[in-house]
């Protein structure tokens, strides 16, 4: 359980309050709570702790995006989009942000730098499909929201939005695109009851 988890290692880091992998380890499982907010401090310490390793900065900057903290979180973000490794995500998180905050210009800019270090990154795809969505451009929309299914058969995001494009545009393919959304649904459910029986979080091995 994440209670579980997150109980050994707050434990962990009271005996060894400056080991980094405890610290990220605790951080992770802190981003499974109702507070979101919870997770950062201990991405700060990773961060002080390991300031070369740009996951942390990564891990920090995602765990700042859910509660909100967009400034903080996108100047901790840039830093992460100069490592080839972090790059993806990096551009992504910042991306989401913009497509929630209804900047779909500004979002398709990010997603697309996504795109240019990972093409093959289902999430960015989706995203952005559903930014060219939002802009009525169809066209473009579909090419990506077809994409991400092929690299990624279950994605939720990308299933979804394929299916609202289709209803949008009145697609003969609606209705096989709403059947197969629901096996989507269907599938997301029971992994989500597998996740909440069990949890086991691995943090980055420290060299």
């Amino acid at each position: 359980m994440i209670t579980k988890a997150r109980a050994a290692f707050d434990g962990a880091v009271k005996i060894e309050p400056e080991n980094p992998a405890y610290n990220y380890a605790l951080g992770t499982a802190s981003t499974f709570r109702h507070d979101p907010a919870e997770a950062s401090p201990y991405f700060e310490k990773y961060v002080r702790l390991k300031p070369q390793d740009a996951r942390g900065k990564l891990a920090l900057g995602a765990a700042m995006v859910r509660p909100r903290q967009y400034d903080t979180a996108t100047r901790v973000l840039i830093e992460a989009a100069k490592v080839s490794e972090t790059a993806t995500k990096a551009h992504y998180y910042p991306g989401c942000v913009a497509r929630q905050n209804d900047r779909p210009d500004d979002a398709i800019r990010e997603l697309q730098q996504a795109l240019k270090a990972n093409p093959d990154y289902a999430d960015a795809l989706a995203e952005l499909g559903q930014c060219y969505l939002m802009k009525r451009e169809y066209e473009q929309a579909g090419k990506l929201l077809r994409r991400a299914p092929e690299i990624s058969p279950d994605h939720y995001a990308a299933n979804f939005n394929l299916l609202t494009l289709y209803a949008r545009a009145k697609d003969e393919r609606e209705a096989a695109q709403s059947a197969r959304f629901e096996e989507v649904k269907k599938l997301r459910e029971e992994k989500a009851q597998e996740f909440l029986r069990m949890i086991e979080v691995r943090p980055y091995s420290v060299p």
